[in-house]
């Protein structure tokens, strides 16, 4: 960017983040874009994070995959940024990386498994946003709500439940107070999330039954978000409650509920998949109607299982032709031993 927005650095004021996506641009034109940048920008084989170029270099090798998706990009990626857990994170030059940088770094390392640094960068981001948060303005207090869930993420994923746990209901007792104050559909469905993380513990430690009432409690959230604003991401919200929901319902044994739920989300997908356009979508359908056809099949229906599983397969052919990234080949895998 001529400007010096973007990937490109800004030591003075930080090393401004890029946008999630590059738009405006088709595939094959922000993937070349973004080559130039990389050609332009050396990533030295130690980090050296006193130097600013080292994040903008890494951040455009990353965006080519975004766009790109080719494995073997996306493992050289990963490679590098497996180098950070060898890195002593405090040697960050946290005051000139902006947060949203190191929140994106933070991101980049829990996606290569560098759970050391992901971890300390996100308790390096949720102390700052526990002192903002003593101002009691509602930005800061949802920084803060953002700051514990993502800290929680982390602590679920290395297995410390309790520990995530406490945090995800810290993060929903400010979402509620919140939400009571302003009454806005954004600080309702912030609610709805620290919810619904709420429940995934709940289900994790084996708590059925109270996941089932934390679920049903965020579903009933999102219903009313969509009654007054019924746009694709709202309707995916509620997609994705209805298909979280069905699964414990599942779990306890209530097929004709689970079903119905199922049945509903893969209608909603279907509905808003054209206009979002996006791979999770596609995912999200098969999974729906992989699991419709698990209980036609535990109903001794096979010949219906077979056909929906046949959908199933086609579609995650297609996702890994796509994609190609472990997680489609896994869904290709399951879907052929449905069969």
């Amino acid at each position: 960017d001529a400007k010096g927005d973007g990937i490109w650095p800004n030591a003075e004021q930080g090393i401004q983040a890029p946008p999630r996506s590059v738009t405006g641009l088709s595939n094959e034109e922000a993937r070349d874009v973004l080559g130039m940048a990389v050609s332009h920008l050396q990533m030295p084989v130690e980090p050296d994070w006193s130097d600013p170029v080292t994040v903008a270099a890494l951040r455009a090798r990353f965006l080519v995959v975004v766009v790109d998706h080719r494995e073997k990009l996306w493992e050289r990626v990963l490679t590098q940024c497996k180098e950070l857990d060898a890195t002593d994170w405090q040697q960050m030059p946290t005051s000139v990386l902006s947060s949203e940088t190191l929140d994106w770094l933070a991101d980049l390392a829990k996606t290569a498994g560098a759970q050391t640094v992901s971890l300390a960068l996100r308790k390096h981001l949720l102390d700052g946003a526990r002192e903002a948060a003593k101002d009691g303005t509602p930005k800061s207090l949802r920084a803060m709500i953002f700051g514990l869930t993502d800290f929680a993420d982390l602590e679920g994923m290395a297995g410390d439940l309790d520990g995530a746990l406490l945090k995800y209901q810290e993060a929903l007792e400010i979402a509620r107070v919140l939400a009571a104050s302003l009454g806005t559909h954004e600080s309702l469905r912030d609610v709805s999330i620290a919810l619904e993380r709420v429940g995934h513990i709940e289900e994790a430690k084996g708590d059925l039954y109270g996941a089932l009432l934390t679920f049903r409690e965020v579903l009933g959230i999102r219903r009313a978000i969509v009654q007054v604003e019924r746009t694709s991401e709202r309707l995916r919200d509620l997609s994705i409650s209805l298909c979280r929901t069905a699964n414990v319902e599942r779990a306890l044994g209530d097929n004709d509920k689970a079903l119905k739920k199922y049945a509903e989300s893969l209608d909603i997908n279907g509905c808003v998949a054209e206009e979002l356009g996006t791979p999770e979508i596609l995912v999200e359908m098969s999974n729906s109607l992989e699991r419709i056809a698990h209980i036609d099949r535990d109903r001794g229906d096979l010949g219906a299982a077979l056909a929906k599983l046949q959908s199933v397969l086609t579609a995650r052919r297609g996702l890994v032709d796509a994609l190609g990234t472990p997680e489609s080949k896994r869904g290709l895998s399951l879907a052929l031993h449905g069969i």
